[in-house]
């Protein structure tokens, strides 16, 4: 079985996973694709990378954040190839990919590789020996899978985040097991907030299982220029030394800085790490 074909069978898994839950969302609920508070689109499945878990290189599942589709506002989206159906909406990281190559999955953090290279750097912290690609974020991808735990956009005309509620999160809990049933991941990297969120749902058990567990901020501009702040000077950072020098916006090159100025302190051995 080629590359390929492993990630078809990801994909195909969990799409069957997401249809079920699906089918039993809209049968409960007058036939709506989603929470009266979301954007009435199916939740996608996550973006499965042609090498996810290959080789000497574990298991990486990353959740970013919450789905966005504020750009939606008010427009006919039939026409978005990822957005046109029940089953494109399901798939549109994947289609949007296909649509828009590089790192464009639809997750804002991924499409501008920010999380991915901070996500690289922890990686290569926490398991040097495993041969995660350094050339581009690209390849990287293809070694990983993505997604987002919040499965809906909150229906509005600017993006609206909901780390902290637990109430929409719950609605959610079916896809996220799917996720993580489906992909086995030996490493998650997620947002502390919402991790601290997700064990107060059903899924406390099961997240239990997962043998490491990274969690970190989310990588936007303000919550790491606020929290993450470095001591080494701009010209002196770690940047110019390792070998995955990406070109992204400062902020997450500040946060990989920041990693690298506790490399020494941070417990890498805890099933739980944070950063």
């Amino acid at each position: 079985m080629d590359a390929h074909d492993r990630v078809i069978d990801y994909e195909d898994d969990l799409l069957v996973r997401y249809r079920d839950e699906y089918c039993k969302f809209k049968a409960r609920n007058s036939g709506r694709p989603a929470p009266e508070w979301a954007f009435q689109i199916a939740p996608a499945i996550p973006f499965v990378g042609q090498e996810f878990g290959q080789g000497s290189v574990p298991q990486v599942l990353i959740y970013a954040s919450a789905e966005n589709l504020s750009y939606i506002w008010e427009k006919d989206h039939t026409h978005l190839d990822w957005l046109k159906d029940e089953e494109s909406q399901m798939r549109r990281s994947r289609l949007y990919n296909e649509a828009n190559h590089g790192t464009n999955i639809h997750i804002g953090p991924v499409n501008d590789r920010t999380q991915l290279k901070v996500a690289r750097h922890i990686l290569e912290c926490l398991r040097p020996s495993s041969r995660f690609d350094a050339v581009s974020p690209e390849n990287f991808l293809e070694q990983i899978a993505v997604a987002n735990p919040g499965k809906y956009s909150v229906f509005s005309p600017t993006n609206k985040d909901y780390p902290k509620d637990l109430k929409k999160f719950r609605e959610m809990v079916p896809y996220i097991r799917a996720d993580l049933d489906v992909l086995c991941p030996a490493i998650l990297i997620v947002p502390r907030t919402i991790f601290n969120t997700l064990r107060h749902t059903a899924l406390k058990d099961r997240l239990a299982e997962v043998p490491t567990v990274v969690l970190i901020s989310q990588v936007q501009p303000r919550p790491i220029r606020t929290w993450r702040k470095v001591t080494t000077p701009k010209d002196k950072w770690c940047l110019g030394s390792i070998p995955y020098r990406w070109n992204v916006a400062a902020h997450a090159d500040q946060y990989v800085q920041w990693v690298e100025e506790r490399k020494e302190s941070i417990a890498w051995r805890e099933r739980i790490i944070q950063l």
